[in-house]
């Protein structure tokens, strides 16, 4: 499941764990904001640093862990807002660890 491009396209992560527990081995973790222009997937959204956007990727993983069958978390995200991709991961690697993975 990848929770980041669903989002641009009207799923919400959340429902899908919910509605079908157990059903998901792996997770893309993304969050999102609005684009300036047309985005990545064309859906004026792109990707940000966790815990930044508008998705509650928090909550999300914390369910996916729970009760998804998630056991493997990929931290995703192809734009950087001025940063480099390098201390993007950076950001991203220190929330996921600070929200216990």
């Amino acid at each position: 499941i990848d929770i980041g491009n669903m989002y641009g396209a009207g799923g919400r992560a959340l429902d899908l764990l919910k509605k079908y527990p157990g059903r998901f081995e792996s997770m893309h973790v993304k969050d999102e904001i609005k684009a300036k222009d047309k985005g990545e997937m064309n859906d004026n959204y792109e990707s940000t640093i966790l815990g930044k956007g508008l998705l509650p990727v928090k909550e999300i993983v914390d369910l996916a862990k729970k009760n998804g069958g998630t056991t493997e978390f990929i931290i995703e995200q192809e734009s950087y807002q001025g940063k480099t991709p390098l201390q993007s991961c950076k950001e991203d690697l220190a929330m996921m660890k600070k929200w216990g993975f």
